[in-house]
């Protein structure tokens, strides 16, 4: 009876430890698989599409769907050919200029790639990626994956050289189409390159000069910027860049750096600009602009060449009355009658004179032996014939 008792205990015992085992087993299947499913997971995270994006670490000129012309190309140029100053030095590389003025990149043919290879960690790849972009790229500047990922490599960027392309690239995206307007003006105020923010304040108005938050960052930073450069950059926006409905606030601004502001090169690039009529027309504010230019000429204070180069650009429109001309001719006499303006500037005062004044051969022979190198010059030009008064 005992042993028969023992016997069912030790049947018992080897139950339980078959079934322990079992479960043990069963545990660790299931872990095994828990860990192949975060396996599995994570690579879905990466490719939730099953499409040929790349897998993370798998970047730039190693990216897969990158496309292999591009990439055979960009590795030819970094291979063979020398940098000068920065630059690839397209007189000795065909490569580069196939890469820059070919037609290898038109209407963003490979602005996938090019995305990539911003991204690369080497910089002379990102440098040409960048350079194409800025020049060639189309699908980047609407499209939010890819205007997202040139953006957040140029807040990463630290390469100067690199850098002022890059920059180039981000001042052309549509930035309200993608949502990037608040990252970009971010960049333009704060990053620490100082390529960077001069790049895109003066970028950033032609395809966005619609959108107010760019018009207003760009408007004040001319105004009111602490640096005298961001201010001429900002400045030099409105001149390149046509901006129609804000003529009233424009204007008024440019007439208000033109005569007022303490830093004389800023004061004449706002004056060249207020003269242009790239924006809607500051007719209301020439008054004050032209006398402000008058009373810097006679006091010997016209320092800078952008005065005259104004004034020339305001003489030679077709849709002035003769008032004005004659008004924009007298400030340029005043500026070329006082030999304490800067030389380059009268130069230029003498040269709006003989392309408006059909008197101005004789005016300019008054100043044949004048003491400026740049006067004598543009006297000895009009006088042989190669400045002459432009038809109205």
């Amino acid at each position: 009876m005992l042993n028969h008792k023992r016997l069912i205990l030790a049947a018992t015992a080897i139950s339980l430890v078959s079934l322990t085992m079992i479960a043990c087993k069963g545990s660790a299947e299931n872990d095994d698989s828990s860990k192949s499913k975060r396996r599995d997971d994570v690579n879905r995270s990466d490719n939730p599409k099953g499409d040929d994006r790349e897998p993370r670490g798998s970047v730039g000129l190693r990216a897969r769907n990158n496309d292999e012309v591009v990439v055979k190309l960009a590795k030819k140029i970094i291979s063979d050919c020398e940098m000068v100053m920065s630059r690839w030095d397209e007189k000795t590389c065909p490569d580069y200029a196939s890469w820059s003025e070919g037609d290898i990149f038109e209407a963003g043919a490979h602005d996938v790639t090019l995305v990539n290879l911003v991204e690369d960690p080497e910089p002379k790849v990102r440098g040409l990626a960048a350079t194409a972009l800025s020049r060639r790229g189309v699908q980047y500047r609407n499209e939010a994956e890819l205007a997202s990922r040139v953006t957040s490599a140029l807040k990463r960027e630290r390469n100067e050289a690199v850098a002022r392309d890059m920059a180039s690239a981000v001042s052309r995206i549509q930035l309200e189409k993608v949502s990037l307007t608040d990252d970009v003006l971010s960049l333009a105020a704060d990053h620490p390159l100082e390529e960077v923010r001069h790049r895109l304040t003066q970028g950033l108005l032609r395809p966005n000069g619609e959108t107010e938050k760019v018009y207003l960052f760009v408007r004040n930073a001319a105004e009111r910027h602490q640096e005298p450069k961001m201010r001429i950059n900002a400045l030099e926006a409105f001149g390149m860049n046509p901006i129609r409905g804000r003529d009233a606030d424009l204007c008024a601004m440019l007439r208000r750096v033109s005569t007022t502001d303490a830093n004389g090169e800023v004061a004449a690039t706002a004056v060249k600009v207020a003269l242009q009529k790239n924006h809607d027309d500051c007719g209301a504010e020439y008054d004050a602009v032209l006398s402000h230019v008058e009373k810097l000429a006679k006091g010997g204070e016209v320092s800078s060449s952008d005065i005259p180069l104004g004034l020339r650009t305001l003489s030679k429109r077709k849709d002035i009355d003769d008032q004005l001309r004659q008004r924009t001719l007298a400030a340029a006499e005043a500026i070329l009658a006082n030999p304490a303006n800067d030389g380059r500037a009268r130069g230029w005062a003498l040269r709006v004179i003989g392309e408006s004044d059909p008197e101005g051969a004789v005016i300019a022979g008054k100043y044949a032996s004048d003491t400026s190198r740049h006067v004598k010059e543009m006297a000895a030009d009009i006088a042989a014939g190669k400045v002459k008064v432009k038809e109205r």
